[in-house]
């Protein structure tokens, strides 16, 4: 048996048939040009093979008799891979809004909670002699490092390396030590929580301009955000999009500025969602407030759980200069990082879960659509690998975070970074952006536009 910790419990028991809270990665891959066998065929069968599991997709959910409680974590010793393990194809031409119509099917459904909360789709099909990978994952189970950790498992630096490997299969360095009890980690935890209680107290302490003086703060508040169209009451409907921009570029002009690369991210998703809610006329006089999830992992080895906190972040959608968004994206992040960088891990989780209770409450009671929005989008970027990959010697060419909805916000942008570029993920509520890909071509304009007003003032 394996407690859940506060997150991962919210994760779970906001969830709703309209509200999913699981997480996805979608990998674009190109087939080895020459291969001895039937690429497809080796490939799911040699995944079935797999039957060494490690936390957490060898955990299944156990409630309490007649639910009268919260669940736990026991160890599954009866996995079916031929339900966790999907083969599919998408009918000719192949092309990406094909894979992606699919992608944002699969995304709109919940995951079986009798079983271990994954799936493995294998998706062939796609247009170039290329297929994709959909790998979906419970919020509860794993966050994005994690996700990422597990998707490098069956990757490899070599086209020559032919091993089929697993995402739910350990190496040797992911072994988890079983030397302690649960008792002694249930106790562990209560004993780091009760510590944190001094840590909270100075920090509210040291924030007392927020009740004094609100105006000069730069970081927002929650349920300060304007309503727009984005922040519709979810429906279970999902759509998908992706982009990608160079990260040499994003660094030169972070470099330039004095921004950092989440701080260039957000100016361009800024940027983006201007130019797209101006031509739907649907642009708050207010700055859009996103909410950014920050990691606080530790190096640890076995079960990767949410270790996670967060900031809010003005992204200055009210403002038409893109340097002068920039600027107030970089004093909104700074001020937001001061706040939790002396804290410890689970000071930093706790800060969070105050900060974000009255949010999730409202999730529970489904009373969206009676409140201000407590921020508007979630802008996620966590990093992923800086080499070039391969699965069986097919070319990996990109990796998008699938990411999901609070209750009230329509609109996720999760980046993760691969090979020398950025791989945007955009996932909509079907009802508040039905054009997400009209979206997810702003940011590349958007982007052109930051650069050229980079240029314009370093006279380059």
């Amino acid at each position: 048996m394996k407690r859940l910790n506060i997150i991962d419990t919210v994760f779970l028991q906001i969830e709703t048939r309209e509200q999913l809270m699981h997480v996805a990665s979608v990998l674009i891959l190109k087939k080895p040009e020459s291969y001895d066998g039937d690429y497809f065929k080796d490939l799911v069968t040699g995944m079935r093979q797999v039957k060494q599991f490690i936390e957490p997709f060898n955990q299944k959910l156990k409630y309490p008799p007649f639910k009268l409680g919260l669940p736990h974590w026991v160890v599954d010793d009866n996995i079916d891979l031929d339900f966790h393990i999907r083969h599919s194809a998408i009918p000719g031409p192949g092309s990406y809004e094909q894979l992606y119509t699919l992608i944002s099917r699969l995304h709109s459904s919940l995951l079986d909670r009798s079983r271990p909360l994954w799936e493995f789709h294998i998706i062939e099909g796609l247009e170039g002699d290329r297929f994709a990978i959909y790998f979906k994952v419970h919020h509860a189970c794993i966050d994005g490092l994690g996700r990422m950790k597990a998707i490098q498992r069956i990757l490899s630096t070599s086209p020559e390396n032919r091993k089929i490997r697993a995402p739910w299969q350990a190496v040797p360095d992911e072994k988890k030590d079983n030397n302690e009890s649960v008792e002694q980690a249930f106790l562990e935890r209560i004993k780091a929580q009760i510590s944190t209680v001094p840590e909270l107290i100075n920090l509210l302490l040291r924030s007392t301009g927020y009740l004094t003086e609100p105006h000069k703060m730069k970081a927002p508040l929650p349920f300060n955000a304007p309503v727009s169209s984005i922040n519709v009451v979810t429906s279970a409907q999902r759509r998908f999009a992706s982009q990608d921009l160079s990260l040499a570029e994003i660094k030169q002009i972070g470099k330039k500025m004095g921004a950092t690369v989440n701080d260039v991210v957000m100016v361009i998703c800024s940027g983006a969602l201007r130019h797209y809610l101006l031509k739907h006329h649907d642009l708050p006089e207010k700055s859009l407030i996103a909410f950014v999830p920050v990691s606080i992992q530790t190096q640890s080895k076995g079960h990767v759980s949410n270790q996670l906190s967060n900031i809010l972040c003005k992204l200055g959608t009210d403002v038409a200069d893109p340097l002068e968004r920039l600027r107030i994206i970089v004093e909104s992040s700074r001020e937001g990082k001061e706040k939790i960088s002396g804290l410890s891990k689970e000071a930093a989780q706790n800060l969070m879960l105050i900060l974000q209770s009255p949010m999730f409450t409202i999730q529970l009671l489904q009373m969206q659509n009676q409140t201000v929005p407590a921020f508007n989008l979630v802008i996620s970027n966590y990093p992923g690998p800086k080499e070039q990959l391969y699965l069986n010697g097919a070319t990996m060419e990109a990796i998008y975070p699938v990411s999901f909805l609070f209750g009230g916000q329509g609109l996720n942008i999760t980046v993760t970074s691969y090979h020398g570029k950025l791989c945007f993920g955009l996932l909509a509520c079907r009802d508040g952006i039905p054009k997400i890909q009209e979206l997810a071509k702003y940011l590349s304009e958007s982007f052109e536009e930051l650069k050229r007003a980079v240029d314009g003032k370093t006279g380059m």
